[in-house]
């Protein structure tokens, strides 16, 4: 992987690691509505992995639809 930053305009991410300070690895999510008034938003976790080469946002990408696999070195 290691393309260019994928738009993931809506979702979150979040930071940490084993050691503090240096967060290396990454959590990206997105909040989805309430399936009916009154219910809880739906977190959908859309990757966790390393930071490194942006390889967990592409991931999420990838899941989204976003990204196309064939194109994907």
């Amino acid at each position: 992987m290691g393309t260019a930053d994928p738009d993931l305009t809506g979702c979150r991410r979040l930071y940490f690691d084993e050691i503090p300070r240096l967060a290396r690895w990454r959590i990206v999510y997105r909040e989805l509505p309430a399936a009916r008034p009154g219910a809880l938003p739906v977190i959908q976790v859309l990757a966790v992995g390393p930071r490194a080469q942006m390889d967990v946002y592409e991931r999420a990408a990838l899941r989204l639809g976003l990204l196309d696999p064939e194109d994907m070195s």
